[in-house]
């Protein structure tokens, strides 16, 4: 009877040894697991910081483009009130055909949502600041396609057509003057400013999301 008790409690504790070594296996598997998650977050959130800093000195330069072709725009028309100075005219006009682009990298955004690694993330806020800072940019690039498109579809076919583009000589007067020329140019002046008050804002946004980002 001794004997048995005795089997019996050894029994019992190899079995205890036995569970707990399988416990203790899955605990040290899990951290395992949630050490990796986390250095891989941490990646993709190195890679967005890296891309957003890019991405705010792409807009940076984009948008000194777009108010410098704004500010040549205002020129031709005062220059087009004197009615006189047709060069200057012709060579701004030639100027602003550099209607720029802003590019805007989503390589860090599209490889932390294709790949699912986003639910790892642990702070809601944190997924909600990373979202809205890319549908800000969507939102930002749209209204340049509006300014592209605008210039795309009547500045630049009128240029094409009316000015010497090989050797950008002066025209007949009328070509400047057109009412058409006017409304081409008012329309790509409209879109334009609609592009740069965009540009200031998610300069603004990005500012936030890269100080909130060091703070979290």
């Amino acid at each position: 009877m001794s004997n048995r008790k005795t089997r019996f409690k050894t029994y019992l504790i190899e079995i205890s040894v036995v569970v707990f070594g399988i416990l203790m296996a899955f605990q040290l598997n899990e951290c395992s697991s949630d050490n990796k998650q986390q250095k891989l977050i941490q990646s993709h959130l190195d890679y967005l910081k890296e891309e957003t800093q890019i991405n705010q000195i792409n807009l940076k330069y984009a948008l000194i483009s777009a108010e410098k072709n704004l500010k040549k725009i205002d020129t031709i028309f005062t220059l087009l009130d004197g009615k006189t100075d047709l060069k200057n005219i012709n060579r701004l006009s030639f100027e602003i055909l550099n209607a720029g682009y802003l590019y805007v990298r989503k390589n860090a955004y599209n490889s932390l949502i294709n790949s699912g690694d986003i639910r790892f993330i642990g702070s809601f806020d944190r997924k909600k600041d990373i979202i809205n800072m890319y549908e800000y940019y969507s939102w930002t690039q749209s209204m340049d396609d509006g300014n592209r498109n605008s210039f795309l579809t009547d500045f630049f076919p009128y240029v094409k057509k009316n000015f010497d583009l090989v050797g950008g000589s002066i025209q007949d007067e009328k070509v400047y003057f057109s009412k058409e020329f006017s409304n081409y140019l008012s329309t790509y002046r409209h879109t334009l400013k609609l592009k740069i008050d965009k540009f200031k804002q998610c300069k603004k946004e990005i500012g936030k999301f890269l100080k909130t980002f060091e703070s979290k």
